[in-house]
């Protein structure tokens, strides 16, 4: 059946992704039908919300938590999950963790 036949592709492994980002939404519906494209379009709003809010997350509560760390540690050998125990707000005290009030509450609006 040509009307539902995809786009041709390359031989190498990426070659289905350019056809992907460049097929019309439009396209699409004629080709795999209304609830594949909106199932495609969910996907891509859940990517685009994903990504916004790990930069924002990263972007701020990261350098939140590595400057405020209070280092609890008596040995004097390097550990080296060390840099994991930074980036968390585990050993952040006081004021700093109303920084993750406002991100959590920012990301539940």
């Amino acid at each position: 059946d040509e009307k539902h036949a995809p786009p041709p592709i390359g031989k190498e492994p990426w070659a289905w992704i350019t056809p992907l980002l460049n097929t019309k939404e439009v396209t699409l519906m004629n080709q795999i039908g209304m609830d594949a494209t909106i199932f495609l379009r969910f996907i891509r709003m859940c990517r685009n919300m994903f990504l916004i809010l790990a930069v924002i997350g990263v972007g701020i509560l990261v350098p939140v938590n590595l400057t405020n760390f209070k280092d609890f540690s008596t040995s004097s050998e390097p550990d080296t999950t060390e840099w994991m125990l930074r980036i968390t707000p585990r050993n952040v005290f006081g004021s700093p963790h109303w920084a993750l009030v406002v991100v959590g509450y920012l990301f539940n609006i």
